[in-house]
């Protein structure tokens, strides 16, 4: 299983790391799931449509590579909260 998460924080501040606990959590309880956790660029250095940019091509990176992340990937989700989840659709 794959889980490829946007984090939030309104486009403007936070990172995979400020989210990685509960990340590492979800990881833990789902057998060989591997969580890719997907840091952007942020506003306001970086304006629209960058981190959506960026985000299409980590989703398709993910994808193309899952069994460098050591998956296969016979599942594979996108997610994220705030401002991540508005990437992740």
């Amino acid at each position: 299983s794959l889980l490829v998460y946007f984090h939030g924080g309104g486009f403007i501040s936070q990172s995979s790391l400020s989210h990685s606990p509960y990340l590492r959590e979800w990881a833990s309880k789902v057998e060989d799931a591997v969580v890719l956790a997907i840091d952007y660029k942020l506003a306001p250095e970086h304006k629209y449509p960058v981190a959506v940019q960026e985000g299409v091509y980590a989703w398709e990176w993910a994808v193309r590579n899952a069994n460098r992340l050591g998956t296969r990937a016979v599942k594979v989700a996108i997610g994220g909260d705030s401002a991540g989840a508005n990437i992740a659709l």
